[in-house]
């Protein structure tokens, strides 16, 4: 008979694997832009759309793949495929440090989206160990580890590239990856019993009428049913949400290059001004993410307090405000208290709709839906950058309308899910 598992220590080990492996994540993919700029491999003025074309290869890997890894581990189990996400990780962003060209760059986060997926893995192994009245505290604990990582990578990644060169930050990624992925091998635990495929039916027709436990079979279809009826208007909220989350995402690295804020903006090694604003860049990001901690501690939270759609409505409203504040800094005081609220509100919007979809979720299921859910987030993360791309060139004044229409997608949000908050509460919903 297996050992039973300790929640509390799995759910730490794992916390510390993801605070690791999204430190590594961003140590290096938020500067890309920036890379592609100072490197040479694109035209300056070609850098927004390769960089859009970067985040986009990524979120299609993560599009397709996602639902296969779900699945997967769902009957093989879920700790194998943290370890799978881990390595793969690991191998290909050790490999775009040595790219040659704008085009093997882009082709090496095409498969790196498609093999890696650390959040759903993770999601799902803490959600099958963690008790049913612990399951909202598990899983918000597990957001706050990411955006801590996040944080954590985004500081030291601007502070490596700077000093370093682009090409050690992804050189950093890969042995941190690596690091995670030893974490679970020999820390988290998992009591996988690989499902028992349902029995194929009596074709005789003169059985006798179902008993009970078919009635039960029956009750637990209807169940699944209403599960489904559930999550699937769950997944256009993460869709949209994924959507207006990365809309400035490339810009906002190019954005501070062109305002010229903080320490390092003015000179740098090689006078560099591309190179230069790796720093500013990082600062930027680690208040933003700082922000992100207490957004999905807070989403947490709120959502063991009974209704807590009109928090999500207010949420989507706050991040517009910042999101619009930040096409208005100057300064670099401005554009972090504008980012920090931004990180705040983007975090608990994500955080919530993650809980609300383990609630929703039957424990044997929750490796193929949080799959689905990646792929619902990376349809909005593919079409985001190449949306914001698009509206920048029509506008034709620089950076700062991709920041005007990102606010426009989060108050359009906001307004959606105050209709919704406003309609019947669905099963395990707000």
């Amino acid at each position: 008979m297996a050992r039973p598992i300790d929640w509390r220590f799995n759910l730490a080990v794992v916390w510390l694997a993801q605070f690791v492996s999204f430190a590594a994540f961003s140590c290096s993919i938020p500067f890309v832009p920036l890379y592609i700029k100072s490197s040479g491999m694109a035209p300056p003025g070609e850098a927004q759309f390769w960089g859009s074309v970067f985040s986009a290869a990524a979120s299609l890997g993560l599009m397709v793949m996602s639902p296969v890894w779900g699945a997967l581990g769902d009957r093989y189990g879920r700790k194998a495929m943290l370890v799978r996400a881990t390595v793969g990780g690991a191998v290909f962003l050790t490999l775009m440090g040595y790219a040659g060209s704008i085009h093997m760059l882009v082709a090496l986060r095409l498969v790196q989206g498609a093999f890696t997926g650390t959040n759903p893995a993770s999601q799902a192994l803490v959600s099958s160990t963690s008790p049913p009245h612990r399951q909202s505290f598990s899983l918000g604990a597990l957001a706050a580890a990411l955006t801590a990582g996040d944080l954590m990578g985004k500081w030291a990644g601007g502070e490596i590239a700077w000093r370093l060169g682009p090409q050690a930050a992804f050189k950093v990624s890969g042995a941190l990856l690596l690091a995670s992925s030893l974490i679970v091998v020999f820390g988290a635990r998992e009591n996988f019993t690989k499902p028992v495929p349902p029995p194929v039916p009596d074709p005789d027709p003169d059985r006798p009428p179902p008993s009970a436990a078919g009635a039960a079979g029956g009750d637990r279809a209807t169940g699944k049913g209403a599960a489904a009826r559930a999550v699937l208007p769950l997944m256009l909220v993460i869709t949209a949400v994924a959507f207006a989350n990365s809309f400035d995402g490339p810009t906002l690295p190019l954005f501070v290059e062109e305002v010229g804020v903080g320490p390092g903006a003015e000179s740098g090694p090689d006078a560099d001004l591309a190179r230069a604003a790796y720093r500013p860049t990082s600062y930027l990001m680690a208040v933003q993410g700082l922000g992100a901690i207490l957004g999905a501690l807070a989403a947490g939270w709120r959502m063991d307090r009974g209704r807590w759609g009109r928090f999500l409505a207010l949420q989507a409203l706050g991040a517009a405000v910042g999101t619009g504040l930040t096409a208005g800094g100057q300064t670099l005081a401005q554009l972090m208290a504008a980012r920090s609220l931004v990180g705040f509100c983007e975090s608990a919007l994500m955080s919530a709709t993650v809980i609300w979809l383990g609630r929703v979720t039957r424990p044997e299921s929750r490796g193929t839906v949080f799959g689905w859910s990646v792929t619902a987030r990376a349809v909005g993360w593919m079409a985001a950058p190449l949306a914001s791309t698009r509206a920048a060139h029509f506008a034709g004044f620089g950076y700062h309308p991709v920041f005007w229409a990102g606010a426009g997608c989060f108050a359009l949000l906001a307004v959606t899910l105050a209709l919704m908050a406003r309609e019947k509460r669905p099963a395990g919903g707000p």
